[in-house]
């Protein structure tokens, strides 16, 4: 993806992600985010914390589309390419105690956040659709009464499962992209 494209996405979905929250629970009630919770957000600090936050993405996205040019490496196997990628050698990947460079973890996030959030907003969408469909369907009220007490650990551990997968293959990716051609 190109930064325009990451940028568009990245807005509208988090924009459509804000709307679907108001559908969802209008008094923000129920939302999930710790840092509304925690501070006892109102709309006026949710959406200033969304928008600092959407900023910030864009601002590390920016930053880091241009710097692909750190992604031509050659390794002959994936686990080789991100080592090298990230700590500078072949065989640092398993080693618990190394520490990535600073500028490479930059550049990683900035690439793989971004595409992460963009996913990420849209399960937030759908789940924020559905919340709000629980109001007005008597189906998907009594599914989500059976799935309550899991609710919490889905919609929090989902964002990490996104980034790792998004990273696996942005890493995949970039590693076919640098070794396979002339």
């Amino acid at each position: 993806m190109n930064f325009k494209i990451v940028l568009y996405l990245v807005i509208i979905t988090r924009a459509l992600d804000g709307l679907t929250t108001y559908l969802a629970t209008p008094n923000l009630q129920y939302e999930l985010n710790p840092i509304v919770q925690y501070f006892n957000l109102g709309w006026i600090g949710f959406i200033v914390l969304g928008f600092i936050f959407t900023i910030f993405v864009l601002w590390l996205s920016y930053y880091s589309f241009n710097q692909i040019i750190f992604f031509d490496i050659k390794a002959n196997s994936l686990k080789k390419y991100v080592s090298i990628f990230l700590y500078g050698k072949p065989n640092k990947l398993g080693d618990i105690f190394a520490i990535p460079r600073k500028q490479q973890l930059i550049i990683f996030v900035g690439q793989v956040f971004p595409i992460s959030l963009i996913y990420y907003s849209v399960f937030l969408i759908i789940n924020n659709i559905f919340i709000f469909g629980t109001y007005h369907n008597e189906f998907l009220y009594s599914f989500f009464f059976k799935i309550h007490s899991y609710h919490n650990f889905i919609v929090s551990s989902v964002p990490i499962t996104i980034f790792l997968v998004v990273s696996y293959f942005f890493m995949y990716k970039k590693y076919k992209t640098y070794n396979l051609k002339d």
